[in-house]
C-alpha cells in the first residue's frame, strides 16, 4: 500500500507538468494561428492579454507553495515594473515616447496591469531556466538580464505588429527602451537570486521555450504570405503547379 501511494505522489507532479505543456502549446498554437486569420485576426489581438494572463496562472499554479520571500519578489516584481512602465508612459522617460493601445482588463495610469504580471512572469522563468545552467551568481543575473532583453526585442515586434502598443515618432523602439529594460531586469534577477528559492519549476522553462517559438513564428509568417481560406500561409511554404496550391 505505502508503494502505490508513493507511485501515485510521484505521478501527480508528472500529470500537472503534462496538462500544463499540453496547454500552454495549445494555447500558443491556436494564438499564433488565429492571430494570422484574415477573419479572426481582430479579436485575437483583442484578448492576446489573455494569452499573457492564463500563461501566468499556470506557472504561478505548479508552485505547491508561495513562502514569504517568494511572494516579496513577485510583489517588488510587480511594482517596479507597473512603476516604470507608468513613468515611460506618463513622462516617455525610460523607455522612450509610446503608449498601450489593445490590451484590456485593468489599467492603471496607461498601463495595462497585465504588463506587470508579464514582468513578473518572465523574470520567474528566465531566473529559472538561468539557475539550471549555471551556479555562478554574477553569471546566472548577467545571462537572464540577456535572456530578458532577446525576449523582448521579439515581442516589440509582435506588439507593433498586433496594435498592443504604439511608439511615437518613427512607429520602432529607441535603442534607450531595450538600455532601460536591461536595467529593470538586472536589478529584478539580483533580487531573484537574493530571495527565490524554489527554481525546479520546469513549466517555467518550457513556459520560455513555447514563448519563444510563439513569438518567432509569428515574426516568420510575417513575411511573404498568400491566403488559402481564412488563413495566411507563409509564401516558402506553397508551391504552385498547373495553377493548383500545395503545401510543400
Amino acid at each position: 500500500m505505502a508503494s502505490i501511494v508513493s507511485h501515485m505522489e510521484k505521478a501527480v507532479p508528472d500529470i500537472r507538468l503534462s496538462v500544463a505543456t499540453v496547454l500552454l502549446v495549445v494555447l500558443h498554437l491556436v494564438g499564433v494561428i488565429g492571430l494570422h486569420s484574415t477573419e479572426y485576426s481582430y479579436w485575437f489581438e483583442r484578448i492576446a492579454w489573455v494569452n499573457m494572463l492564463i500563461s501566468f496562472v499556470v506557472v504561478a499554479a505548479m508552485y505547491r507553495s508561495w513562502p514569504g520571500l517568494q511572494l516579496i519578489f513577485a510583489g517588488t516584481a510587480l511594482i517596479l515594473g507597473m512603476a516604470s512602465e507608468v513613468i515611460g508612459v506618463q513622462y516617455g522617460w525610460l523607455y522612450g515616447d509610446y503608449h498601450y493601445e489593445g490590451i484590456a482588463g485593468p489599467w492603471v495610469l496607461g498601463v495595462p496591469l497585465v504588463i506587470g504580471l508579464n514582468w513578473v512572469l518572465l523574470s520567474i522563468c528566465s531566473g529559472t531556466l538561468v539557475a539550471a545552467l549555471f551556479h555562478h551568481t554574477l553569471a546566472r543575473v548577467v545571462a537572464a538580464t540577456m535572456l530578458m532583453v532577446g525576449i523582448d526585442v521579439l515581442l516589440e515586434h509582435f506588439a507593433i505588429a498586433h496594435h498592443l502598443w504604439v511608439w511615437e515618432h518613427s512607429g520602432i523602439p529607441p535603442l534607450m527602451n531595450y538600455v532601460t529594460w536591461a536595467a529593470v531586469a538586472f536589478v529584478l534577477q539580483c533580487l531573484y537570486v537574493a530571495l527565490w528559492r524554489d527554481q525546479g519549476n520546469k513549466v517555467a522553462i518550457i513556459y520560455l521555450l513555447v514563448l519563444t517559438a510563439f513569438l518567432l513564428a509569428d515574426r516568420l509568417w510575417d513575411h511573404e504570405h498568400i491566403h488559402i481560406g481564412s488563413v495566411r500561409i507563409p509564401q516558402h511554404l506553397i508551391s504552385f503547379d498547373y495553377g493548383v496550391y500545395s503545401i510543400v
